[in-house]
């Protein structure tokens, strides 16, 4: 099975998946008083201290160049 580094991952598709947790909370809570940059940045960060720095994943999930 290949190995991504998921953190580094999360960030290479920073802006993508900020957009896409604005959206996501916008949707879940509208008037909202939290800034999600702030909280896409803290997400990475946790999930950087609970998992390992190289996860595996299935060969399905990876496209060769």
């Amino acid at each position: 099975m290949p190995t991504i580094r998921l953190i580094a991952v999360l960030n290479h598709l920073g802006p993508q998946a900020r957009f896409a947790l604005a959206e996501a909370l916008d949707r879940v809570a509208p008037g909202h008083d939290i800034d999600s940059a702030a909280l896409f940045e803290q997400f990475v960060r946790e999930l950087d201290n609970i998992s390992p720095l190289w996860q595996r994943v299935p060969e399905n999930m990876v496209m060769p160049d």
